[in-house]
């Protein structure tokens, strides 16, 4: 799901934006007439899959004007299973990171 703001404030615009993404399932067949696994949640060091926690999301909010920008951002990644073999602990947990980002014009057009 994404949802996108962007609103006239003063003399610049504020912007604002969320984007998610939950995968309920995910079905990895390796071979013919075996079954398949489920990849939902998984690192799928087990199988040809890539890892895949349930839930993703972005959230940023920013400012522009007069050929400036700033904007933050937070990024969200949910635990998932570490399926490798050997591993005592086989959770890996969530985790929340966050970035500035400033952006300057320095001519018009470049």
């Amino acid at each position: 799901m994404t949802v996108r703001l962007e609103r006239p404030i003063g003399g610049g615009r504020l912007t604002a934006s969320t984007l998610w993404t939950y995968v309920d399932r995910c079905a990895v067949r390796l071979t013919p007439g075996v079954p398949a696994v489920s990849g939902a949640g998984s690192t799928n060091l087990s199988n040809i899959g890539r890892s895949l926690p349930r839930t993703r999301g972005e959230a940023q909010i920013g400012w522009i004007q007069d050929g400036w920008s700033i904007s933050a951002l937070a990024h969200y990644v949910s635990d998932y299973r570490n399926d490798r073999s050997g591993i005592t602990n086989p959770k890996i947990s969530a985790w929340l990171t966050f970035d500035v980002v400033g952006e300057v014009e320095l001519a018009d057009g470049v």
